[in-house]
């Protein structure tokens, strides 16, 4: 008989089902490819540009095409003219306003960084070389790289080009995409303010990041006829898929779109946009981390695969670490004001919260930077506003928790302020606040936050914390404790998965989805495996191929909560098939049974006559029995009204040491408590949420993209000058999780976990350097300096 699995998986520490290929260097990432092709691969190497703004007025490439091994040196001035089609509806992971940067299509300069030629040689060495070779010149005109100065001129008119400072865009008649956010005013808070009994007004400054995943970004590419094949570093091979189409112009004729296309299955999306998609495929099995910067398709995969086409010959480019400061996004700069005012209780009667934050001259980038703040704390009075200021650099991208991270780090510090104005315990601020509801009304759908205050509060000794500020002092350090509060959405799109049971007793489910680094491979075979009733080694699980059936965008922590339940659902209609092949099958206890009255129990089909294991009916048919199935929203529902808010929650508690004498801080702990649902897979979970929170301190503490002002370019752009944290500067961190299942959102009851601790951590850090020191930084990092004039 074949073996069942009677306990459930779900819900169980479980370990990696990658981890061995990972450690003995067996899992192969996009660049390792390379080993496939032999002497055939050709090596791209990227050439940038210095200037920051102008045209290029000449390109010499004389003596790189004469060095040895160069096999082409491309231009704007030789490069093929490529459609770069724009579907009528982009993918939410690109900015809705603006020209995306097509790469050697123009002799116009954006910002320093970008790409101006591309030399291909038969070694790496070789096309370093000549890169070193190229001479261009630049007609420089004045580049704007000072985000302070810029959000001080006056709002641009919707006439202008390049507006320096954006307006929300009025949206069109029956539109609710504007791709720019709208400003929200509830009540009256500007009276609100001034008539309220405890009120502060904070200015903070979150500089620019960086994504620095260990795997840089890489693309292979080759061309067989008119059929692409692309091994590219992504979070998203279906929009890889889906663009580079777009950028070759492989269609068979222009169909309207339908709204819900985006979030059908692969087949349904061919058919409505008219794309053969067939003709593309982007194979990702393993991605070394993203963080966000592999949510697009960036300038370098069209380039690879333009150069393998020209060439008739498969083409490998990867960026260096300096190129990555420039060639995919980053954290935008951002400048934020908030207001709070509460009344002698402690009760929150206005919360104004104002952003600035860059964008790229040719595109609009936005983020979630005051979303949070909409639904965080109760309050009757509330207005956020955000503008964008254009300026010359990169269009930034999503890195973890984009927005929110930045919006609630100033909501949260700005609580602090007000908690230490009012001689209030910060703790006890936001437990006074805690909302039931969004700002509109709209309730959660389930909520356990108090629950984690209080589980939090207990791991890092909050009840000894005192009050005031440099009363805790060990040696010559002051210490600290902080709080902050975390939030991010519940996200879920609509995905698909197809679920194979071979007559050998094992399992194949498939799906587009990716895994860059959260534990995919291991919940997704969990999911499969409790659904199936198998045990997990039974169950082999494949993702990150194009050719697989649709999913969404690995990112926004919605990976579990869309295709887990996909999964679920094709794992469910192989059953059903084999039902139904049992219920026909004289040789089955089932036969003739009504497929209604036979259910699935622990791996058994059991009805009215009698059970049989699921596989032992799979391999008396001797046949694969295999299912294709979606679950999830449409777009059209997504952008529709909701009973209720999806969103996760949670804190995170921070206790710091800060050298009296030197002013230098130091995280000794950090515990943090999240509510996301059901967790899947505890141990996977959280060694996400210690990641997020060793993101969150890079943040508060080390991480900053500096902007030479002169040059306009980066000043630190290798790991040894922009300072990430290392294993050597992690502290200790605890992770743990509250709340019970969320059925609202999915069947499997659970939500994202990869970003919410990132949210909180750098807002902790800081009011734990407030606490230890009296000092409030306002700008991050939080480096020495900015702290020393306190001890």
């Amino acid at each position: 008989m074949t073996t069942t699995q009677t306990t459930p998986i779900i819900g169980q520490a479980t370990r990696r089902v990658t981890g061995p290929l990972k450690v003995s260097g067996q899992a192969t990432y996009a660049a390792e490819f390379s080993k496939d092709f032999g002497p055939e691969l050709a090596h791209g190497v990227l050439v940038t540009t210095m200037a920051a703004s102008g045209r290029i007025a000449s390109i010499d490439t004389e003596q790189a095409e004469a060095a040895p091994g160069v096999v082409r040196v491309f231009t704007h001035l030789n490069a093929p003219e490529l459609p770069y089609e724009e579907p009528v509806m982009r993918p939410q992971v690109q900015p809705q306003v603006g020209d995306p940067l097509r790469p050697l299509q123009t002799d116009q300069i954006f910002f320093s960084g970008q790409t101006v030629a591309v030399v291909v040689a038969e070694t790496l060495e070789q096309a370093e070389h000549a890169a070193t070779l190229v001479r261009v010149t630049v007609d420089e005109a004045p580049a704007d790289t000072n985000l302070h100065a810029a959000r001080q001129r006056p709002e641009a008119d919707e006439e202008q080009d390049t507006p320096r400072v954006s307006a929300p865009k009025k949206p069109a008649e029956n539109s609710t995409m504007t791709g720019r956010p709208s400003d929200v005013t509830v009540g009256d808070p500007d009276a609100a303010f001034e008539a309220a009994a405890h009120t502060v007004d904070l200015d903070i400054e979150i500089k620019t990041l960086v994504n620095h995943p260990i795997e840089p970004h890489a693309t292979i590419a080759w061309w067989e006829g008119n059929k692409l094949t692309v091994h590219d570093k992504t979070q998203w091979v279906d929009n890889a898929r889906h663009k580079l189409a777009l950028a070759f112009g492989i269609r068979q004729e222009e169909i309207d779109l339908k709204v819900d296309a985006l979030n059908t299955a692969k087949d349904a999306v061919e058919s409505v946009l008219g794309i053969r998609e067939s003709s593309v495929r982007v194979i990702t099995p393993f991605t070394g981390g993203g963080f966000g910067s592999g949510l697009r398709t960036w300038p370098h995969t069209f380039l690879t695969a333009m150069a393998a086409r020209e060439l008739d010959r498969p083409v490998r480019l990867v960026l260096t670490r300096a190129e990555m400061f420039t060639s995919v996004g980053h954290r935008p700069h951002n400048l934020q004001r908030v207001r709070l005012g509460a009344d002698a209780d402690g009760r929150l009667q206005s919360v104004i919260h104002e952003g600035w934050q860059e964008t790229s001259v040719y595109e609009e980038y936005t983020m979630n930077l005051l979303n949070t703040t909409r639904m965080a704390y109760a309050t009757p009075n509330l207005r956020t506003t955000y503008r964008l200021v254009p300026l010359n650099v990169q269009t930034p991208t999503s890195m973890r928790a984009p927005g929110e991270c930045s919006g609630a780090h100033a909501l949260e510090v700005t609580m602090d302020a007000l908690a230490a104005e009012m001689g209030m315990d910060p703790l006890e601020l936001r437990r006074r606040n805690n909302a039931t509801h969004d700002v509109q009304g709209t309730p959660f759908s389930s909520k356990h936050l108090a629950e984690a205050y209080d589980l939090g509060a207990e791991k890092i000794g909050w009840a000894d914390r005192p009050l005031a500020p440099r009363s805790m002092r060990d040696g010559d350090d002051w210490v600290g404790l902080g709080v902050s509060s975390t939030f991010y959405p519940a996200n879920r799109i609509k995905a698909s998965a197809s679920a194979r049971l071979l007559p050998d007793g094992t399992a194949q489910v498939h799906t587009a989805a990716s895994d860059m680094g959260p534990g995919t491979y291991v919940s997704m075979t969990m999911v499969a495996a409790d659904t199936l009733g198998l045990p997990l080694d039974k169950v082999r699980f494949a993702l990150g191929d194009s050719d697989f059936p649709h999913a969404p965008v690995h990112g926004g922590s919605m990976t579990m909560a869309s295709v887990g339940p996909a999964v679920r659902a094709a794992c469910q209609a192989a059953v059903q098939a084999v039902i139904e092949l049992a219920i026909d099958d004289d040789a089955s206890p089932l036969a003739g049974a009504s497929a209604n009255d036979v259910r699935l129990e622990h791996g058994e089909l059991i009805g009215p006559g009698g059970r049989e294991t699921l596989m032992d009916a799979v391999r008396r048919h001797g046949e694969p029995v295999e299912a294709t199935a979606a679950s999830g929203p449409n777009k059209l529902q997504m952008l529709m009204p909701s009973d209720y808010v999806f969103h996760s929650y949670g804190c995170v508690f921070a206790r710091v040491r800060v050298d009296a004498r030197t002013g230098e801080p130091r995280v000794e702990k950090v515990v943090a408590v999240n509510d996301v649902g059901k967790v899947i897979n505890p141990t996977t979970a959280a060694s996400q949420t210690i990641g997020g929170v060793v993101m969150g301190i890079g943040m508060a503490l080390m991480e900053e993209a500096i902007l030479d002002p002169n040059f306009h370019r980066y000043a630190n752009d290798t790991l040894a000058e922009y300072h990430a944290l290392t294993n050597r500067d992690a502290p200790e961190i605890e992770a743990h999780f509250v709340g019970e299942p969320d059925y609202e959102l999915n069947p499997l009851g659970a939500r994202g976990v990869g970003e919410i601790a990132t949210v909180g951590t750098s807002s902790a850090v800081i009011n734990a350097i407030t606490h230890a020191t009296g000092v409030r930084v306002l700008s991050l990092p939080a480096t020495l300096d900015k702290v020393l004039h306190a001890v």
